[in-house]
């Protein structure tokens, strides 16, 4: 894939091209998916995919194709520089590009080993048993639904560029779902466990059932005899799992520059500025060894980087790609990403988190009269230009004169973005990266991971229950992911 990537980039400096980059994957992977005791769903795949992107006269052209074939390659150039040239002949506002450092590696370790090439009836029987598992850790008849999938790629990719960078990775990742749907009288509950795994050698033998299939089974069954909650303004302890949710939907997507220039994000020119309590500092880091969201390279070859966003309260930076770059005037800090080849590079996340405190979760309880403890978090919207979001729990605990008391169910809090980030007043010294999955932006999904420690809001609006109808878990079958 090298030589073919120099061969584009070469043709196109012979064009006389502004600037060029193109991007050569080659993927295999399986996915599975299984519901009550059968295996629904089975697959398994490779593909080969290249994006070339070119910059003439100021105008963006991008061609993709699901080939590895020069001519088709060569045809995608063709097409790009077609593109490019045509919307440069509409005119408009000429597009920019930063110039990071070249980049030359060849043969890169893998940022985690492949998956043991077990046959797909294997990995089907597996997760066939941590069904079982599941709906027999709890009594007969409790478990009404159970919803299993399961789904491995592995990746090598090339990327390379006119400025003469030229870089190769390897990726392999790993998922697995549980869902388990409990029924008690008239109360249906679902609950879902959700692993993802990066590096090691057979990622579903490693996957404990305790700790899996029969955890989400007992905890749908816990849910049936959970009480509702009650609305109001209140202190509330967001658990790793809804402080992840929480800052990856309100500050991260606000932290991508491309939004911030479109004026969709309430950061836009507060850079240096107090915008949350002096507890919060925030990070995304792609670099994390094993962690779901890392990589070594973004999909436009800068390296990768641990940016600070946040610094005791404080605005730092925002996330960048080449182009955003350009027009913000901070430099390139690795976090241009598109889903494979076939997407354009735009500003993502990658693992974002905010940093551990010195509290214990007991001290943050005691200080609270009346309150709740918010955990597993199951959804969150944000309207990023507007500074609004709503998060939704599935489990939470009351908090009562300083003790923890009965536990409540699907509880949703909402507020604005940086006057939360400015209530919270504890965050513990517990830590967690808890919520591997797929981030989705203009119509690209690329792998994310998110979480923290426990933080206290001092007052945020509960709405109470947001219903209580099982959730149907879709899974996207095909090669399994990039």
């Amino acid at each position: 894939m090298r030589h073919l990537a120099h061969r584009l980039i070469d043709v196109a400096r012979g064009r006389g091209i502004e600037f060029a980059d193109v991007r050569l994957r080659r993927s295999a992977g399986t996915a599975i998916f299984v519901q009550d005791g059968r295996v629904e769903q089975a697959s398994s795949g490779t593909s080969a995919t290249a994006g070339v992107r070119v910059l003439v006269d100021g105008a963006w052209g991008f061609a993709c194709v699901e080939s590895l074939e020069e001519r088709k390659l060569l045809d995608a150039l063709d097409a790009a520089t077609a593109a490019a040239r045509e919307v440069a002949r509409e005119g408009g506002k000429k597009a920019e590009l930063a110039r990071p450092s070249v980049v030359d590696r060849e043969g890169v370790e893998p940022i985690a080993f492949a998956p043991r090439p077990a046959s797909l009836e294997a990995k089907a029987s597996r997760l066939l048993e941590l069904e079982r598992a599941g709906r027999g850790g709890v009594g007969p008849g409790v478990i009404v639904n159970s919803v299993l999938s399961y789904a491995d790629g592995e990746s090598t990719e090339v990327v390379a560029n006119t400025f003469g960078t030229v870089v190769s990775q390897r990726f392999a990742r790993a998922i697995c779902t549980c869902t388990m749907v409990a029924r008690d009288g008239e109360s249906t509950e679902s609950w879902t466990e959700k692993i993802g795994l990066i590096g090691g050698a057979d990622p579903l033998a490693g996957i404990e059932p305790e700790r899996f299939s029969i955890r989400a089974a007992r905890e749908a069954a816990e849910q049936t005899r959970a009480a509702r909650a009650e609305g109001g303004e209140m202190p509330v302890i967001f658990d790793p799992s809804i402080t992840g949710l929480l800052i990856h939907e309100c500050l991260g997507h606000s932290a991508e520059a491309d939004l911030v220039l479109r004026g969709h994000s309430i950061l836009a020119g507060r850079i240096g500025e107090r915008v949350a309590s002096p507890l919060v500092t925030i990070v995304d880091d792609p670099t994390l060894p094993i962690a779901w969201g890392g990589y070594r390279y973004d999909s436009e070859g800068v390296p990768a980087e641990r940016v600070t966003l946040l610094e005791a309260g404080v605005l730092k930076t925002w996330l960048e790609s080449l182009e955003t770059s350009a027009r913000t005037g901070r430099p390139p800090n690795g976090h241009g990403r598109a889903e494979g080849a076939l997407g354009r590079p735009m500003p993502r996340m990658s693992n974002t988190f905010l940093l551990r405190g010195e509290h214990s979760l007991d001290e943050m309880v005691r200080g609270i009269e009346r309150g709740l403890l918010l955990a597993h978090g199951e959804s969150g919207y944000v309207m990023a230009e507007r500074g609004q979001y709503t998060c939704h729990a599935n489990r939470g605990w009351r908090i009562e004169h300083g003790r923890l008391g009965e536990p409540v169910r699907h509880v949703a809090v909402s507020g604005e973005i940086l006057r939360t980030l400015s209530s919270i007043d504890m965050v513990s010294s517990d830590f967690q990266l808890c919520d591997p999955g797929y981030c989705g932006k203009d119509g690209q999904e690329v792998p994310v991971d998110n979480g923290g420690p426990y933080v206290r809001v001092a007052s945020l609006l509960v709405g109470g229950p947001v219903g209580e109808r099982p959730r149907v878990l879709v899974v996207p079958l095909g090669p399994g992911p990039d």
